[in-house]
């Protein structure tokens, strides 16, 4: 019992004080960051659940129910904002703490799209902001050790970003640089599946379109998707674009890789989901191959439902239980170490 107690002890502090073990267990072990609202003290909070369901972690704010209407996050960082009539409101949210402090918001009135990343050669992080009419662009370098952070006005995207930019799936964030689809009709050679860039250690836009796999091909025959079924993400660092195909209820997922699209995935949605869910698409990809797929669903109970379901290339069939997360009004996947914590 006393070898016990001592390899006990040994694995607690390792958890809490190994940044690099935390960092190794974050990176198979992504968690699901939550915002609800509880009719009962009326308040909001950040619940951070794993992927069984379970809640880890719950951060109460002094927020209303329809005050948080967006949430973007990285690493063990969340950002929660609010948008409508007067200044903006953000908040940060350190996971692995449970600290949330208040940011000031960006000059804008109105609905904007917020999107958290990371420079490499720095270590900061940094939060875009662009407007509804993808007129301002506003970044914040985020204070962490302190300091009174301050938006920097920068140039508007080269071309218009898609009218579904503010739902999940339509940016991505890698390697320091936000990935946005672009609108097709904004301009002749732009595609459902093309996107603008900007680069957070820059802070500037490229001028060019990045194409997506398919390009005008989703404009022809049978390939003609809906534009729903494209979204975008983040998976092993590689910058991935989901195709879903409504013909044959399958996703194509595409990599880029060393700048060529490559796809490595064709998922057969009719294995995953018992039923015709709207938008099903990637989160996170283990090491073993398996691939985590998330689906939005508002209309089993009125409210707004998460359903998480792991994907086994290797053996093509789903695996394990289905998780389900209800009533929630915003929510993020935090890919970062929830170990390090006081």
């Amino acid at each position: 019992m006393r070898d016990i107690g001592l390899q006990r002890r040994w694995w607690l502090s390792l958890l809490t004080t190994d940044p690099h073990f935390a960092d190794a267990h974050a990176s198979q072990h992504p968690h699901v960051v939550a915002v609800f609202f509880d009719e009962k003290d009326h308040r909001s909070h950040a619940d951070t659940f794993d992927l069984a369901g379970n809640r880890l972690r719950r951060v109460t704010l002094n927020e209303s129910s329809s005050a948080i209407t967006g949430l973007c996050t990285h690493g063990n960082l969340a950002c929660l904002t609010r948008n409508g009539v007067g200044p903006s409101r953000v908040r940060l949210i350190n996971l692995a703490t449970g600290v949330a402090s208040a940011l000031p918001g960006p000059d804008v009135v109105g609905i904007s799209v917020y999107m958290l990343g990371q420079v490499a050669s720095s270590g900061e992080h940094k939060l875009l902001c662009v407007d509804e009419g993808h007129e301002q662009c506003h970044v914040l370098v985020l204070g962490l050790g302190g300091g009174h952070p301050r938006w920097r006005r920068k140039e508007s995207p080269p071309v218009r970003l898609t009218g579904y930019i503010f739902f999940a799936g339509h940016s991505a964030v890698v390697q320091g640089t936000v990935y946005c689809l672009a609108d097709p009709h904004s301009d002749s050679g732009i595609y459902k599946d093309s996107m603008v860039s900007f680069n957070l250690e820059t802070e500037e836009w490229a001028p060019t379109v990045l194409a997506g796999p398919l390009g005008d091909r989703l404009n022809s025959g049978r390939r003609l998707l809906v534009y729903h079924g494209i979204s975008l993400a983040e998976l092993s660092g590689y910058l991935v674009t989901a195709h879903m195909d409504d013909y044959t209820w399958s996703m194509d997922l595409w990599f880029l890789v060393e700048g060529q699209w490559c796809k490595r995935h064709h998922i057969w949605l009719n294995v995953i989901f018992d039923s015709l869910h709207p938008r099903p698409g990637p989160l996170f990809v283990f090491d073993d191959g398996r691939i985590l797929l998330w689906t939005y669903d508002k209309f089993k109970t009125m409210k707004r439902v998460l359903g998480l379901r792991v994907y086994d290339t290797r053996t093509k069939t789903r695996t394990g239980e289905t998780t389900e997360i209800r009533g929630w009004s915003a929510i993020g996947l935090c890919k970062g170490s929830l170990l390090l914590c006081p």
